[in-house]
């Protein structure tokens, strides 16, 4: 079994024994076909946060073909609670998006 671990304030390493315990969350969100307009979507989500948090994007295995087919990328967050994504051709499906969220400061 792996152990995640991360680095504390003090750049210690420590064992993540639960969710509540560190400053990460993954969550998922469906970019839909239809809600693109002018090749930028915007979606949101309550876990998107302005300050103090990195994100990390990427498609879940079934939609990897399609999202960079379609050169889809997702802006810095700059509006609470959302996020906007561009392409570079609108995909033809709903794909689902990974979100890995992690404490910065």
């Amino acid at each position: 079994m792996s152990v995640l671990k991360i680095k504390d304030s003090n750049n210690q390493w420590n064992a993540v024994n639960s969710w509540g315990d560190f400053y990460a969350q993954a969550f998922t969100i469906t970019l839909s076909s239809s809600s693109w307009s002018n090749n930028v979507q915007t979606v949101s989500n309550s876990n998107f946060v302005i300050t103090g948090y990195g994100y990390i994007v990427t498609p879940v295995s079934t939609a990897f073909a399609e999202y960079c087919e379609s050169g889809i990328y997702a802006d810095d967050i700059t509006t609470g609670g959302q996020i906007t994504f561009h392409c570079s051709a609108v995909p033809s499906s709903n794909l689902t998006v990974n979100i890995f969220k992690i404490k910065t400061s």
